[in-house]
């Protein structure tokens, strides 16, 4: 998790999803070099599925936006369905964990704010 403004955050997020696109299709270009990528690609096909479904950003479906009385999820440009999905769990999840008052609770402190 990396709390920041929204100006860094959305250019972090963005770098990364880039780089993640880029990751995956040098491994699709290299995968097609040779036979034996390709066999190996195919053994490794169920492992790279977890991992694309562990970093796809519509698994989440959106973040936080910290700093608002209330509770809002910050979703991508290009979201569908199975995004906004998420999103709305997300919205549950952080409700239901009582995420507002935390925070309030933590700035009354000192600690931040």
């Amino acid at each position: 998790m990396i709390v920041c403004d929204g100006f860094l955050g959305n250019m972090i997020l963005k770098s990364s999803e880039g780089f993640v696109i880029a990751i995956f299709n040098f491994i699709k270009t290299a995968v097609k070099g040779s036979l034996i990528s390709m066999l190996g690609a195919v053994l490794m096909k169920p492992a790279l599925k977890k991992l694309k479904k562990k970093i796809e950003y519509d698994e989440y479906g959106a973040a936080p936006l910290l700093g608002v009385n209330g509770v809002c999820m910050i979703a991508h440009g290009s979201a569908e369905a199975k995004a906004i999905k998420n999103a709305i769990f997300e919205a549950k999840i952080t409700v239901l964990n009582g995420m507002v008052e935390k925070i309030k609770n933590i700035a009354k402190q000192g600690i931040i704010g």
